[in-house]
């Protein structure tokens, strides 16, 4: 867990460039099965931060597909994503189909479907 620590402060690092790998680096881990639950939402939410947050498309873009590899082994509630949908209006067109497909592959309930 110490890697993935420090990985996840990466996500706050100045440099684009680490932001960057940070977020792929992050979507490995979230693409096999080291994680357990807790420590996948833990992550998740974390890209999901900085996708809202982040100024660099290209960022937001490796954060965004760090997060649908969530989806290969996870159940994701939708409360966890729900900051992307509010951040859609700031999003540029090519990362928008991911924040899409990540938002209908959540396990919401029904009613809110």
């Amino acid at each position: 867990m110490k890697d993935m620590s420090a990985t996840l402060e990466a996500l706050t690092d100045r440099d684009p460039d680490r932001r960057d790998v940070a977020a792929a680096s992050l979507g490995d881990l979230l693409c096999g099965t080291a994680l357990d639950a807790d420590a996948a939402r833990l992550v998740v939410g974390r890209l999901v931060s900085l996708t809202v947050n982040e100024p660099v498309t290209r960022v937001r873009e490796s954060a965004l597909n760090a997060v649908s590899e969530a989806f290969n082994h996870h159940r994701l509630p939708l409360d966890l994503l729900k900051p992307l949908a509010a951040a859609m209006p700031t999003m540029e067109t090519e990362i928008l189909g991911h924040t899409i497909y990540i938002l209908g592959a959540t396990h919401a309930p029904r009613r809110y479907r």
